[in-house]
C-alpha cells in the first residue's frame, strides 16, 4: 500500500512491497468469503422463518408505519379469501377488517395505533369479512418490529380464528337469557336454592303468590312459608336428594296471614358436571282456579253442547238462506217487472204491490237467518227508534187477537241509537210473541213504552252491563201468565222453551239477549206469576243525527253501458237481463262462470261493468272476477249472493270487487249499485 508522508515541504511517497500487497488481498479475500457465508447463512435463516410462518395455523400480517400490508402468510390468504397480490401493498383495514373506512385507523380504540405509539404489544378482537362475504371473529396479538436503532418499523399481526368460540359464547348468552326471561314472565312461582335449601333466586310470580318482596325471600328455607303440617313433605337437603321429587299439594301460609290450600309444588335437584348438588329448582303453581273449574265442569259441557248445536242450526241457516233468496229473486224480480206494465189504476197493479211488501218482509226475514248464522254482519247505522217501533206495531196489530188491548207511548224525536234496524225490528217482534202467547188464554193488556232515562253511577251498579249515560228505554209489559223464580235464570238460554213441542225453538229470547249486548246495550226482566211480565231494554244514544228516509218514488237511475250478467240459474239470468234491459243497459248474459270468462277474453274492453253471482259450479264469482281483473285490471264488478262465508263487503276491496250485493235483488238497489260503480270509474279516469 502506497505510503504517504512529508518531509520539508517535500511529498514523499513510499510504494507498498509486493509482501504487503499480497497480504491485503488475503485478507480481502477472507472477508468476502465470510460475508458470503453469513449471506448464505441469514438466506437459510429467512427461509426458515419465512416457511416457519407461512405454515402457521395463525394468520399472520407484516404491517409497515403507514398501515399498509407488508407480507401476510397462507394462513391469512386461507381464511381471508385474497390472495398474496391482492393483499400486500394495501392498507390493513382494507383487507383484514369488516370496515373500511379511513378513519378508523386513527382513531383512539385502534389497537395498531397504539403499538406504534407506545412500542408496546396489544390484543383485540375484531370481526373480520370473508372475500365471499361471510364474518369471521378473530383474537388478535400485536407485536412492534424494531430497528437496530430502537425504531419500530413494523407490526406484526398474529390472528387466531376464534369463531365458534365467539358462537358458542353468544348462543349460551342467548340461552341464559331467554331461559331468565321464561322464568321472569312464568306465571307460577319459581324458587331456586342451595344445596341448604337456602333459596337464592325466585321469580315475580313467587312473590307475588307469596305476598313477599324479594328482599325478605332471599337466603330463607322454602319450609319457612309451608304450614307446619306441610313441612314433613320435604325433608332432607338438596345434597341427600335425588332426581324430582313428584308434584305435592302444599298448603302456604302468605305474609299476610292467608292461607293457599291449593298449590302445586314440584322440585328439581340440580347437579354440576361432578356431578355433586348444586342446589333445587322448585315449581310453585296456583291451582284454585282448576279446582274452581272442576266444579264448573258440567255446566261447561252443557254450554259446549249447545255451542255445537248452535253452529250446526247456523250452517243449515245459512245453506237454506241461500236457495231461498234465489226463490225471492225471482219472485221479487218478475213483480217488480210485472208492476211496471201494468197502469195504476188496474186491481193487479195493487196485488202486484201487496206480493212485492211480502217478498220485501221474506227478503228481511233472511237477512235475520243470516244475522243469527252470523253469516251476515249486521250494518249499524244511526236510526230514530220510535220509527222501527211503530212499523212494528203496524204489523201485529194484525196479528193480535182482539182479546189483547195494545197500548203505548211512543215520544217522537226522543234521540238517536246506532242500530242494525232490521235486529232491533226482530228483537221487538220476538218480544211482541212472546206477549201475545203468556196472554192467549185469557187475553190482557200489551203496552210499549220508549223513554229515555240518564244512568248515572250509582245506577250503573246495579246494572252491570251499562256504563253511566243516556239510554233509550224501551219497556214491552204484558199481564199475562208470568214466569216462575225458577225458570226466569234460563230464559235466556239457546234453545230453552215453556212452550209445548213444535210451538217453539228456544231461541226467540236468545237472539233477543245477543242482538241487544251487540249493540252495547242491556236487558232487564221483572215478572211474577199470574201477574204478568215486563222486558226493559237499554241502548246507548249518540249525538249523531239519523239518516234521511229515502223517498220511495224516486226515479231510478238509467244508463246505457254494456253489462256482462252471469248466473247458473236460468230464471235469475232472464229477470236480470229484463231488469237491466228497464235501466237502459245494453246486456249480455250468461249461465257459465267458464263460457263467461272466455267471452270476457275475446274482447276485455267491449264490457262496461261485470255482475256476477258469486256461488256457482265449476268457477265461483271471486275467482271468476280474480281472472278477469287479471286480464282488465280496471273493470269494474259487482258479486251478487244469497250467502257466502267467504266473502263479505270489507273483503271486496282486497279481491278487486267493487260491491257485493245481496239477494233478492231489488231493481232500486240494482240501479243506484251500478250507477254509483260506473260514476266512481268515471271520476277515477
Amino acid at each position: 500500500m502506497t505510503e504517504f508522508y512529508k518531509l520539508e515541504n517535500v511529498l514523499v511517497v513510499k510504494k507498498p512491497t509486493f509482501k504487503e500487497l499480497q497480504g491485503t488481498l488475503i485478507e480481502l479475500r477472507k472477508k468476502e468469503v465470510e460475508l458470503k457465508q453469513a449471506e448464505k447463512t441469514l438466506g437459510e435463516k429467512e427461509r426458515y422463518f419465512r416457511s416457519l410462518i407461512s405454515n402457521m395455523h395463525e394468520d399472520i400480517l407484516v404491517i409497515d408505519r403507514n398501515y399498509k400490508i407488508t407480507d401476510v402468510n397462507n394462513s391469512f390468504l386461507v381464511t381471508s379469501g385474497h390472495k398474496r397480490q391482492n393483499a400486500v401493498g394495501r392498507f390493513c383495514f382494507e383487507v383484514s377488517h369488516s370496515y373500511s373506512e379511513p378513519c378508523d385507523r386513527h382513531g383512539e380504540k385502534c389497537a395498531l395505533r397504539n403499538v406504534f405509539a407506545t412500542g408496546k404489544p396489544n390484543t383485540c378482537l375484531h370481526e373480520h369479512t370473508h372475500t365471499d362475504g361471510s364474518k369471521i371473529w378473530v383474537d388478535i396479538l400485536l407485536s412492534p418490529l424494531k430497528d437496530k436503532e430502537g425504531k419500530i418499523t413494523h407490526v406484526i399481526e398474529a390472528a387466531r380464528n376464534v369463531t365458534s368460540q365467539i358462537k358458542s359464547k353468544v348462543e349460551l348468552e342467548r340461552s341464559e337469557g331467554r331461559y331468565r326471561t321464561l322464568i321472569e314472565t312464568m306465571k307460577e312461582g319459581v324458587a331456586i336454592e342451595d344445596k341448604n335449601n337456602l333459596i337464592t333466586y325466585v321469580n315475580d310470580s313467587f312473590c307475588q303468590i307469596m305476598g313477599y318482596p324479594k328482599s325478605e325471600v332471599m337466603g330463607r328455607p322454602l319450609t319457612d312459608f309451608f304450614d307446619k303440617s306441610n313441612r314433613p313433605l320435604f325433608k332432607g337437603k338438596n345434597d341427600e336428594t335425588k332426581g324430582a321429587t313428584e308434584p305435592k299439594e302444599t298448603t302456604f301460609i302468605r305474609k299476610d296471614g292467608r292461607k293457599l290450600h291449593a298449590v302445586l309444588s314440584r322440585k328439581t335437584i340440580l347437579v354440576n358436571e361432578g356431578p355433586s348438588t348444586i342446589g333445587g329448582f322448585v315449581v310453585i303453581t296456583d291451582i284454585s282456579k282448576i279446582k274452581f273449574a272442576e266444579q264448573e265442569k258440567m255446566k261447561l259441557q252443557a254450554m259446549l253442547q249447545q255451542s255445537q248445536k248452535m253452529e250446526a242450526l247456523g250452517a243449515f241457516a245459512g245453506g237454506i238462506a241461500h236457495d231461498f233468496n234465489n226463490i225471492l229473486a225471482a219472485i221479487l224480480g218478475y213483480a217488480e217487472i210485472a208492476q211496471l206494465d201494468i197502469p195504476t189504476e188496474n186491481p193487479a197493479h195493487e196485488n202486484l204491490k201487496q206480493i212485492l211488501q211480502a217478498s220485501y218482509r221474506a227478503k228481511n226475514l233472511v237477512k235475520q237467518i243470516l244475522a243469527f248464522s252470523r253469516q251476515n254482519e249486521p250494518k249499524q247505522k244511526p236510526v230514530q227508534l220510535h220509527l222501527i217501533v211503530k212499523e212494528v206495531l203496524k204489523l201485529i196489530r194484525a196479528s193480535i187477537p182482539t182479546t189483547i188491548e195494545i197500548r203505548t207511548n211512543i215520544p217522537s224525536n226522543i234521540g238517536v241509537i246506532l242500530a242494525d234496524p232490521t235486529q232491533i225490528h226482530q228483537v221487538l217482534m220476538n218480544l211482541c210473541a212472546n206477549a201475545q202467547h203468556a196472554m192467549q188464554e185469557e187475553g190482557g193488556i200489551l203496552e210499549i213504552l220508549l223513554t229515555q232515562v240518564d244512568v248515572d253511577y250509582q245506577k250503573s251498579l246495579a246494572y252491570p252491563d251499562l256504563k253511566p249515560g243516556l239510554y233509550l228505554k224501551l219497556s214491552v209489559a204484558d199481564t199475562g201468565c208470568g214466569i216462575n223464580s225458577a225458570i226466569m235464570e234460563k230464559i235466556f238460554d239457546p234453545f230453552f222453551t215453556t212452550k209445548p213441542a213444535g210451538e217453539g225453538t228456544g231461541m226467540g229470547l236468545a237472539m233477543v239477549y245477543g242482538i241487544v249486548k251487540d249493540h252495547g246495550g242491556a236487558i232487564t226482566v221483572y215478572s211474577e206469576p199470574g201477574k204478568g211480565s215486563t222486558f226493559h231494554l237499554y241502548l246507548p244514544v249518540i249525538k249523531e243525527q239519523a239518516a234521511a228516509q229515502t223517498e220511495i218514488n224516486k226515479p231510478l237511475p238509467l244508463g246505457k253501458e254494456l253489462i256482462l250478467f252471469i248466473d247458473d240459474e236460468v230464471p235469475l239470468v232472464d229477470i236480470g237481463h229484463q231488469m237491466l234491459e228497464r235501466l237502459g243497459y245494453d246486456v249480455t248474459t250468461r249461465t257459465s262462470s267458464i263460457e263467461a270468462l272466455e267471452l270476457f277474453k275475446v274482447q276485455p274492453h267491449k264490457y262496461d261493468l261485470v255482475i256476477s253471482d258469486l256461488i256457482m259450479p265449476n268457477m265461483t264469482g271471486d275467482r271468476l272476477a280474480a281472472e278477469m281483473l287479471r286480464i282488465r285490471p280496471d273493470i269494474p264488478i259487482i258479486l251478487c249472493t244469497g250467502y257466502s262465508k267467504m266473502i263479505t263487503a270489507e273483503k271486496t276491496g282486497i279481491v278487486g270487487v267493487q260491491h257485493i250485493l245481496m239477494k233478492p235483488l231489488t231493481l232500486s238497489d240494482l240501479a243506484e249499485t251500478i250507477r254509483e260503480t260506473l260514476n266512481k270509474r268515471e271520476v277515477v279516469r
